[in-house]
């Protein structure tokens, strides 16, 4: 969605193809969800990560070599189809992991983090001043993190009994300060 106005081809058709993308990509998922078992939130999550990263990783090379172009727009719709991907099944996943005491606060949290990560992200284009690839070699570097991050902290929540209650003070990580 940042510099829109850079991809070649239509502003408009350029927004249809996306938004056309983001539904296939979304009624795909939603489909393999459903009839696939083994098809879980955290594999959902690291699919469009990695699918993500990789066009990144695309467009940084090619801005570095100066052959932008349709490379540009193609990559930007895979990462806007891929992203709307990631922010369904990480409140999906939120939703699914937390106890009903902290669900609430856990979906706040996400959602600040999520709006800081909004009022920031744009920023990242003015570094375009500098060389064309930076902003896409710094957003795969963010990505690569998360990607990590994810993949050792946070466990698949499908089909995982709901919590209802918040461990006993034993298991706590910090049970006993408290």
């Amino acid at each position: 969605m940042y510099n829109m106005e850079k991809l070649s081809g239509s502003l408009y058709w350029n927004s249809a193809a996306i938004g056309a993308s983001r539904w296939v990509v979304n009624i795909i998922v939603s489909i393999a969800d459903y009839k696939l078992h083994w098809f879980g939130r955290k594999l959902i999550n690291i699919l469009s990560m990695l699918f993500t990263l990789a066009s990144l990783g695309v467009m940084a090379v090619y801005m570095y070599t100066g052959h932008g172009g349709s490379i540009l727009a193609i990559g930007t719709t895979v990462a806007i189809a891929m992203c709307s991907q990631l922010f369904i099944a990480k409140y999906l996943m939120v939703n699914e992991l937390y106890p009903t005491a902290v669900r609430n606060v856990a979906v706040s949290a996400v959602s600040t983090m999520s709006r800081i990560g909004s009022m920031f992200s744009p920023q990242l284009f003015y570094l375009s001043d500098i060389a064309e690839w930076i902003p896409y070699a710094v957003l795969v570097g963010f990505q690569l993190v998360d990607l990590i991050i994810f993949c050792v902290f946070i466990p698949e929540t499908k089909g995982v009994h709901l919590e209802n209650h918040l461990p006993p003070k034993h298991k706590r990580i910090f049970g006993k300060r408290t």
